[in-house]
């Protein structure tokens, strides 16, 4: 989803991986867990944070 809306990873640190978007200079960091679904309310936390429409992930 952060790819689709031009974010790019710019590095890990063991299981997180932080995104900036080099349009706005907004990071975020999201825990990766081996595919595992994220909670609901860090999701939420995620999206906001990358200012990336609720209609486009709710």
């Amino acid at each position: 989803m952060l790819a689709k809306h031009d974010w790019v990873l710019i590095s890990q640190k063991g299981s997180h991986r932080k995104w900036a978007n080099p349009k706005n200079g907004l990071i975020v960091v999201v825990p990766w867990f081996n595919n595992r679904p994220l909670p609901i309310g860090t999701l939420v936390a995620i999206m906001k944070g990358a200012e990336i429409p609720e209609n486009e992930w709710h």
